[in-house]
């Protein structure tokens, strides 16, 4: 959430973003990477925090890769 977020980041903490259910027709991954690009943008978040990894996964499938193009498993 914002406000954990932002408690996060007060106490100079990075966020890694899990962006779950990437396994689905309708997922839009890059969208959700987008928005929390901009959340931390908001939230004054600094030039460290704002290059944070991302993993995509699935947990229904039982598999998280940081690249949708590599081997899911």
């Amino acid at each position: 959430t914002r406000f954990v977020l932002q408690k996060a980041l007060g106490h100079g903490l990075r966020p890694i973003v899990v962006v779950n259910k990437a396994d689905r027709p309708d997922a839009r991954p890059h969208f959700v990477v987008d928005e929390v690009f901009d959340l931390l943008v908001q939230l004054n978040a600094s030039d460290e925090a704002l290059d944070f990894p991302v993993i995509y996964a699935s947990a229904r499938e039982g598999w998280a890769v940081e690249d949708l193009h590599d081997e899911r498993k």
